[in-house]
């Protein structure tokens, strides 16, 4: 499948006059439905949330082999202080579930995907099921080198301090992915380069073991010698969309 269908700039909703907006890269053939929507969040050290990079890497070679790729935006530290991020997948969920993007081939599943702080997000996404049952149900998540020791990574002067000033151990706590690993968690892609000066990557191995001791779904890409940006490269951008494929064909029905 080469053809694939591109809708730009769609805002969705105002949040703290902020307007979310998203680009869908849809792909289609004849043959075939749909296989999956795969909602993207993009990094930024929540900074900024530019989610064109994602374009390339991501979105389009995935809807080529058949997804609905949504490279979405969220609220950075200065607009909103978590979990005003949660807020903003609720939103978008909330939208998807009111357009053709989920009935039209009669599947309110989503995957949620991120790198970085996105894939802070995608981590934690799976409380917006908790939260409302109203929502598409989120089927499984993608972290790519994802910020998952969020007390860590805010002692750095590079990364937005996005719990905002001055937050209690237990604010932290349950910040972090690592807090809300349950029997209950969707199958769980992990990615991360192992010389990754910026989001070590042994918080994601601690991630890739809780959810292997509780028998959940769970796959783990180590890329040896690779920093934060392996994305970056296409050999390895292109060995990802692979990966995401399999993982997906492996454990979302």
């Amino acid at each position: 499948m080469n053809n694939i269908s591109i809708s730009k700039n769609i805002a969705i909703k105002t949040q703290s006059q902020i307007d979310l907006r998203v680009d869908i890269y849809d792909g289609i053939s004849p043959e075939t439905i749909i296989k999956k929507n795969i909602l993207l969040f993009p990094g930024g050290s929540w900074f900024t949330s530019n989610y064109k990079p994602l374009v390339e890497r991501f979105a389009i070679p995935l809807a080529k082999l058949g997804y609905r790729c949504i490279t979405a935006q969220y609220r950075v530290a200065k607009e909103s202080t978590w979990p005003g991020q949660l807020q903003d997948v609720s939103a978008i969920l909330e939208w998807l579930d009111k357009t053709q993007y989920t009935s039209d081939f009669g599947n309110n599943r989503v995957l949620i995907a991120g790198k970085s702080a996105g894939g802070h997000l995608a981590l934690m996404s799976p409380l917006v099921n908790e939260m409302s049952e109203n929502l598409p149900t989120i089927a499984g998540v993608i972290g790519l080198a994802p910020v998952i020791d969020i007390g860590a990574a805010l002692t750095r002067d590079d990364i937005a301090n996005i719990l905002g000033p001055k937050p209690s151990e237990k604010y932290i706590r349950n910040a972090s992915p690592l807090e809300h690993v349950t029997l209950k968690y969707p199958p769980t892609l992990l990615i991360h380069g192992t010389s990754d000066d910026r989001v070590h990557h042994a918080p994601t191995l601690d991630m890739y073991q809780r959810l292997e001791k509780l028998g959940v779904p769970a796959d783990l890409l180590l890329l040896a010698g690779k920093d934060h940006s392996f994305d970056s490269e296409p050999e390895i951008s292109r060995l990802m969309v692979s990966v995401i494929d399999l993982f997906i064909s492996r454990y979302i029905c």
